[in-house]
This record gives structure tokens, sequence and C-alpha cells, in this order.
């Protein structure tokens, strides 16, 4: 520490002596700044205020003397670290120089002072002070250090704690994810093999020639129930895979309720009887007068068909009841039934995929019904929830906004079944035998003459040849050539023959791709015969 920054202070009651302390020490220390005090209580305020490198500290002095001024002094946090140098003329008394020492006196000068002495003192005590300044503030350091890195730990183990409960949760979630899946695997299986094995022994069995005509009818029902039951479980898959990879499609049009309603009232009336649910009645609130909405007929079709049908699988007496109602700005649909109903626990749970209640594995399904019905709800702005009482029934309601449509459009026009293909010619660019069998089939009942090529290039070919062809159908998945190239190349020859896609894909860019090509239309398989002809 610089001179210039030494600061002492000098108490003792005897003036003549503090003379003689600054004397000594201006001529030790030019620089030095002194402070005096006469008495004890003066000299604990001056140390107070000034902060003093040095104390110099008298013993016997009126009113306190110097050991209850150096006891104050160590008394104080912010005072204790100033080193004391008791000063008495009493220099070989040793019980002093003790009690000095007990209260907390760092040296002992005696009386007449000796400058060098009083010099050598003053510097080490001044060393002293600057080695508890750097000790304290290194102690402050390390008590910083300490603070921050004890937060930083509480930090740590807080952050630790937090993401070990999420991976709790995410293990929990995983586990329970694995075994839904591992349950719609095992599901979806039996799913499948219980209709193929109705389809595959029906369709040996109905050409025994020993089958009569009711026998056959029988057979051909059970055939055509299982594949559309097959049909349902591949676009279920299909729609949530389409709703989770944000590529769902919605077709807007003029749609009448009330006539949507009753057709699928009629639909369910024959589940009911297919299910052999004897004690069960379907009530559809009809409206009497007709309902038009602007929205996707085929969406609200599925939505109340995947609702009534949960409720009819899990209903075995009573009733299901379900309509419309217009409530403001919205259309709100409902399905009630008086089924098995649902636990507070898993209302939650049953919009989630793959999740069937747990009682009730013996019931048909696979589980993706309830969660692409939400989707759709939530992708259409709607909402919906349910309300429900275990062993007494269900009701889910669903409500859309509701954009009223005045005139209803082509779709809701009675179509003829005489679809005039009579003598028309047709080019079915197939490689599969059996769909090219079942297409030959439908177009020939309705009086058409049918070509087949099995690739892309014979389609070509057949087409740069004839002039009379009307419609070609062209698959889109053939060995040589795809159905895409051919399209193309038809194009080139001839650009108003009517070319309509047939492809077992049904995603969106499929559609796109085809009519890119340059066909004028699309339809998937499995093909309805009413729906192609139709198109045709």
């Amino acid at each position: 520490m610089e001179n210039r920054q030494i600061k002492i202070l000098a108490i003792d009651d005897n003036q003549d002596n503090l003379i003689s302390f600054k004397a000594l020490i201006n001529e030790a220390f030019p620089d030095a700044r002194i402070f005096t005090a006469l008495n004890g209580k003066q000299g604990i305020e001056h140390a107070i205020a000034e902060d003093p490198d040095v104390i110099l500290l008298d013993i016997i002095m009126p009113d306190m003397d110097g050991f209850e001024v150096c006891t104050k002094l160590k008394a104080d946090k912010n005072l204790c670290e100033i080193p004391v140098v008791f000063v008495t003329a009493i220099k070989d008394d040793k019980e002093h120089r003790i009690h000095a020492l007990e209260v907390g006196a760092e040296a002992f000068l005696a009386k007449p002072i000796d400058a060098s002495e009083l010099t050598a003192q003053i510097r080490a005590m001044v060393k002293i002070r600057k080695a508890n300044a750097n000790k304290r503030n290194e102690n402050e350091r390390l008590t910083t250090l300490v603070n921050e890195r004890t937060l930083l730990l509480q930090q740590e183990l807080v952050e630790r704690k937090r993401i070990e409960q999420e991976l709790i949760k995410a293990k929990e979630k995983a586990e329970e994810s694995d075994r839904l899946k591992s349950a719609f695997l095992a599901n979806m299986s039996h799913e499948i093999r219980t209709p193929l094995n109705s389809i595959i022994g029906f369709s040996k069995l109905i050409s025994e020639k020993n089958s009569d005509v009711e026998a056959i009818n029988k057979m051909k029902y059970f055939i055509e129930y299982n594949s559309n039951i097959l049909i349902k479980i591949i676009d279920d898959i299909i729609d949530i895979s389409k709703i989770e990879a944000g590529i769902i499609d919605f077709t807007m049009e003029s749609v009448n309720l009330t006539k949507l309603l009753a057709d699928i009232n009629i639909i369910h009336k024959q589940l009911i009887i297919d299910y052999k649910k004897e004690h069960l009645e379907l009530y559809c609130h009809e409206n009497e007068a007709d309902i038009f909405m602007y929205t996707d007929k085929f969406r609200i079709n599925q939505i109340l068909s995947n609702l009534i049908l949960n409720a009819i699988k899990y209903t075995e007496e009573g009733s299901v009841e379900y309509g419309f109602d217009i409530v403001e700005s919205n259309i709100r649909f409902f399905v009630k039934d008086t089924g098995i109903g649902i636990s507070e626990k898993n209302l939650k749970k049953i919009f989630d995929r793959f999740y069937k209640g747990t009682n009730h594995e013996t019931i048909r399904g696979i589980g993706l019904g309830l969660p692409i019905t939400m989707r759709l709800i939530e992708k259409m702005d709607g909402q919906i929830w349910v309300e429900s009482t275990l062993g007494k029934g269900s009701q889910f309601y669903f409500t859309l906004p509701f954009i009223e449509a005045k005139i209803s459009d082509s779709s809701e026009q009675v179509k003829s079944k005489a679809y005039g293909l009579n003598g028309k010619l047709v080019l079915v660019a197939e490689d599969d035998d059996g769909n090219f069998y079942l297409t030959k089939r439908i177009l020939e009942e309705q009086g058409a003459k049918v070509l087949r090529a099995v690739n892309g290039i014979e389609a070509v070919e057949i087409c740069s040849k004839q002039d009379d062809i009307d419609f070609v159908l062209m698959d889109l998945k053939m060995p040589i050539m795809d159905g895409l190239e051919a399209t193309i190349k038809i194009r080139e020859l001839k650009k108003d023959l009517l070319i309509v896609a047939l492809s077992a894909h049904v995603l969106e860019e499929a559609k796109t791709s085809a009519l890119n090509a340059g066909c004028n239309s699309f339809i998937s398989k499995p093909v309805d015969p009413d729906k192609l002809l139709a198109l045709m």
C-alpha cells in the first residue's frame, strides 16, 4: 500500500502525546493522513467515519480505557479488521500486555516511543490490514463463487429432476404407445383375416355344382359384406395417415342433410340386423324441411357413420338415436345410445389412436374410428365432445360451422341406371387378370365392347391404330411402361380421347399426377361399378 494511502488514527487523552505521534508519523510517512481523538468515544466515531489503516491506542484514559475501546472496535464487524497498536508508559507490565492481546490488539508499544519501532509497527500493521482486506475480498469472492455454484447446482438438480420426470413420462408414453401398436397390429391381423376367411371360403364354395340359388345368394352376400369390411379397414388406415401427414382433402358441395341422415338410417338399420342386435332400435330425428349445407358430404357421412357404428357395437338393447339441430351459427349433430357407457378415466383415451375399451376386445374394429372422427371434425373447424355414464349409455356431440346452401347440386340428383354405354368401344389397360376380367364384365353388361392392353406400350399402340375407341380405362401401375407415361403419349396422338385413371393409390398426389398427365378423371380401386359407369 502506498504512503499516500495510509490513514492513521491516534487515540490518547494527552494532547502532547498526540502532537508527538503526528510529528513522528509525518517524518516517516509524509503523505499519510492522520486523525486524532482525545477519548475512546471520539476515537470510535473517527474509526467509523474514516476507516483508518492503523489505530494507535492509549491504555489509560478516563471514562473508557483503551481495553474497552479495543473490545468495542473488535466487536464491530466493520471495524474488527483494523490493526490496533496499544501505546503505554508501562513498559514492563506483563499483565497489561496479556490483556491487550486478549481484547484483540495486534501489537504493543512502550512510551517513550522509538521512531524506528513506531515506523516498523505501522508498516507491519498496514501489511496486516492489506492482507486482511485481501483475505476478506478473497473470502467474499469465494463465498460468491460458492453461492453461484450452489445456485447453479440447485438449478441443475431442478432441471435434472424435470428432465427425469419428462423421461419417465416419455418412457411411459412410449411403452403405452408400443403396447397399443402391438395390440393394434394383433387386432388388425385378426380383423383382416376374419373377413378374408369368409371371402376365400365362400369364393371356393360358390363354384360347387350342388349349391342352390339361395345358398349362392347367401354366399354372395357374405363375400360382399366382408369385402366392405376390408375396404373400411384400409380406408381408416389411409385416412389416419393422410390426416397426420396434413394432406387430407375436402370436397365442398351443397348437401341435403335431411336426406343424408335418412339414407344413413337405411344403411345402419341393416347393420343392426347384420350384428344380430334383435333388441336394439335405431332412430333418426328427421327435420320436417330439407336443410341444405355447404360441406363435404363424404366426410359428414363418414363421421356420423363412425359414431353410429360405435354406438351399435357397444349397445346390446335399447336404442341408438341421432340427428342435428342448428345452434346460432353452428350445426350440432348428436348420436346417443343406451349402451355400456364409458368410465370417467377412459373418456380422455377414446380419441387416442388404436385405443379400444380394455374389457371389450371381442368387439370388432381396429380402434381408428373415433381418432379419425375427431381429427376430421377439427380439420373442418368443428368440435366434438362426449357425455357418458357407465352402464347407462353415451351421448356424442359435434358442431360444425353452418354454411347454408340454398340449392342442391347435381350430387343430390337421382342417377339413372341406364348408363348409355351400349356399343361403345372401351380400351382397358390393366396388367392384372382378375381386375381386367371384373372391369370387362361390368362394361359388357352395359353393352360395351372391350379391348385389353397389358402394359402402357400396348395401350399406346392400340390407340395409335384404332380411331373408334370411345374410352380408355388406364391402370396407372403397369410393367414396361406405366399408365402416366402411356397417357402422356396417347395425348400427343389424340387430344380429345376420354381417359379415366384407375389406381389402388388413394392419396391426393396420385390423382393430381394422373390429371396432370392428361387423364380426364380418376377413380380409386376397389372400383364401385355404379360409380365407374356413372362417371363414364
